[in-house]
């Protein structure tokens, strides 16, 4: 038996079941917000074209599957971020440190630069202009995969069906950031 799907607890599971033809061939448990389906490996192409032969299963499994693979893009995209040709990464440590250092700053306009730790003792100095450039930046490319991330849902959400649906390149797609 192998895990091949999960929807929502509301999903009609008898019925996409009895569709597919794979009936007593079939097993799920409902988890805590979630049904999981086990089948047998050869019932899983019966299964698929049964859900999508049911006209709104695209809504109810691929939908969510596919905002949670937006989900999953845009933490993979937000891992690090390129900034004056250096790579930067968007851990929380260095987030943290990019705020506190730029409201730090931004409250004490005496203070023109900060001490930055690269790690292993090497450390550098940032002017307050170069400091406040990477925190905009770093602001700026984080909203914009959010906007994104938004942008490539609601187009998901307004798809009318499977197949308008199986066009959208979620990982290549035009609104993420460069």
């Amino acid at each position: 038996m192998n895990s091949i799907s999960t929807l929502p607890k509301h999903y009609n599971v008898d019925f996409i079941i009895a569709e597919s033809g794979v009936a007593n061939h079939y097993g799920y448990e409902i988890a805590e917000d979630e049904i999981v389906f086990r089948y047998q490996v050869s019932d899983y192409d019966a299964v698929v074209a049964a859900i999508e032969s049911y006209p709104m299963a695209y809504r109810v499994v691929m939908v969510p599957t596919m905002i949670h693979a937006v989900s999953q893009t845009r933490e993979a995209r937000l891992q690090t971020f390129s900034f004056n040709g250096m790579t930067v990464p968007l851990d929380t440590v260095t987030i943290a440190n990019l705020t506190a250092s730029a409201v730090g700053l931004q409250r004490n306009p005496d203070r023109a630069s900060i001490n930055w730790s690269l790690g292993k003792g090497v450390f550098v100095t940032i002017s307050r202009d170069a400091l406040l450039a990477l925190a905009d930046a770093a602001f700026n490319y984080v909203n914009d995969c959010f906007d994104a991330q938004k942008a490539i849902v609601e187009e998901i959400q307004a798809a009318p069906d499977i197949e308008v649906l199986r066009q959208i390149d979620i990982a290549n797609h035009e609104a993420w950031p460069a």
